[in-house]
């Protein structure tokens, strides 16, 4: 119940499929569970087709205030007439596959050593929104902080759940950079469900940051970035294919 309820405010939704594959359990006990947290007032119901489950669930003012009280964080609640005005429903896909991979990803451990942990804790996209004023900056789906021996670094995690064009992805680009460059992140994730997705995102990446150094602003009369901005872009980008066909399964088959 604790768990459940952290994730629909963290996250802002939560999901059966989602629930079944972290708790273990089967989807008919994920939605009598989530059912029974409705029953108690503390999380809401939402019917969508736009979810592989034809719902979501949502934190109502009950777990907004007992989420409140056990994190010490001032947690933001809005009651809508009509519920399903508090999220956006054209990103419920993507936002459901986020919520997965970031949980999975807290979930990896060493090749070396299963009992040791690859991250150590993380910041959700609704989180971070509450962090960052400045618009410059790329908000990612999520931060993951991974423990180094030099101290731990902050991983932007990009669900990329469409093709984007060159053009809006070079902005993307420009503002992963200023995260960087400000210390908000260091290394940037990109996931999707679609291996040819991934393919796309990566080529496009690669003929950007070539032709990015070579090509002006003319208002700030200077190139987009630097030839050092890109190679900090090459080094910061990794390209996770490693859960495309378990998402691809659990969230379109």
């Amino acid at each position: 119940m604790k768990m459940t309820i952290l994730i629909a405010v963290r996250f802002n939704l939560v999901s059966p499929t989602i629930l079944s594959e972290l708790y273990s359990i089967s989807l008919r006990q994920a939605k009598e569970h989530l059912n029974k947290l409705v029953k108690q007032k503390l999380l809401q119901r939402i019917a969508t087709h736009r979810s592989v489950d034809g719902c979501v669930y949502i934190c109502d003012r009950q777990g907004a205030k007992w989420a409140e009280e056990h994190m010490s964080v001032t947690v933001p609640f809005k009651r809508y007439k009509h519920p399903e005005m508090a999220i956006n429903q054209n990103n419920i896909m993507h936002d459901l596959i986020n919520v997965f991979l970031m949980l999975r990803l807290l979930h990896e451990t060493s090749l070396k050593d299963e009992n040791y942990y690859q991250y150590r804790g993380l910041m959700t996209e609704v989180e971070l929104k509450r962090h960052l004023a400045t618009t410059n900056i790329r908000i990612a789906d999520g931060l993951l902080a991974q423990p180094t021996n030099e101290g731990d670094i902050n991983i932007a995690l990009e669900v990329e759940h469409a093709y984007k064009n060159p053009q809006y992805k070079e902005k993307i680009l420009l503002r992963q950079l200023n995260g960087i460059k400000s210390g908000v992140f260091d290394k940037i994730f990109i996931a999707s469900q679609k291996h040819e997705i991934l393919e796309d995102i990566k080529r496009t990446n690669i003929e950007l940051l070539e032709t990015m150094p070579t090509r002006y602003n003319k208002k700030a009369r200077q190139p987009l970035m630097t030839e050092s901005d890109a190679e900090l872009l090459r080094n910061a980008i990794v390209y996770r294919t490693k859960y495309c066909d378990d998402l691809r399964k659990l969230f379109y088959s």
